[in-house]
């Protein structure tokens, strides 16, 4: 694989470091409306730090270079974080937080799709990524990010009907998977199925392995809460 331009490098760990943020930020901002204890915050920052640094660590050996191993290595620590966060997302005490933020924000928060999408289109320019995994190819990722703002909008106007807010919910989802399962099979594996060069490796090192294990999933828990907060609605 080519060397990656630093300023990409940078780019994408301030966007990544920049979403832990939020999402933190979000989450203290619920426990203080709600009165919950704020050691919670305290442990999930830590617990997100340690992930961070654990997935860099691992994205800095040759482990997931074993690219004929089945499942690809990288599956396990996508698969366990993304059912972390389902769990996560439903769970009473999150259903408790959701509560005291606004769903506006929840989805409104969608937005940074489109900033990753151009870092993306970037790294394609730079021949580091395949161009199915841009918008220019398969990748339709920011059709979400352009329209989560409007929808947000809609929503703070009371002028988004609940089966809309689904619909749009569902459909980010589907395409949330469907750059998912491109880029996987963009990556030289035994069963790639995009066989034009180069091939999708950049998730497999340091900083864009925090790609598939933190910023997809936390995309991922944006849509499934938002989907739980329209499901509380009355």
């Amino acid at each position: 694989m080519k060397p990656t331009p630093l300023l990409l490098n940078a780019e994408f760990i301030a966007l990544t470091l920049a979403l832990t943020a939020l999402l933190l930020a979000s989450m203290r901002i619920a426990v203080q409306k709600t009165n919950s204890n704020s050691r919670l915050v305290i442990f999930s920052a830590l617990g997100v730090g340690l992930w961070l640094a654990l997935t860099a660590g691992i994205a800095s050996t040759p482990f997931l270079w074993k690219l004929d191993a089945v499942p690809p290595r990288l599956v396990l620590l996508v698969a366990p974080t993304l059912v972390g966060m389902l769990v996560f997302a439903r769970s009473a005490k999150v259903g408790e937080l959701l509560n005291a933020l606004s769903p506006a924000w929840i989805v409104g928060f969608q937005a940074f799709r489109v900033a990753m999408e151009i870092i993306l289109w970037q790294l394609f320019l730079a021949g580091i990524i395949p161009v199915q995994m841009t918008f220019e190819g398969r990748n339709f990722d920011i059709v979400v990010g352009l329209t989560a703002p409007i929808v947000a909008w809609l929503m703070s106007q009371k002028r988004m009907p609940r089966a809309a807010l689904i619909a749009w919910n569902l459909v980010s989802l589907a395409i949330l998977v469907n750059i998912v399962i491109v880029a996987l099979l963009s990556a030289p594996i035994p069963f790639r199925v995009f066989m034009n060069e180069p091939a999708n490796t950049v998730i497999l090192s340091f900083p864009y392995v925090w790609l598939p294990t933190v910023v997809v999933p936390i995309a991922f828990l944006g849509h499934i809460a938002s989907l739980r907060m329209t499901g509380m609605q009355n």
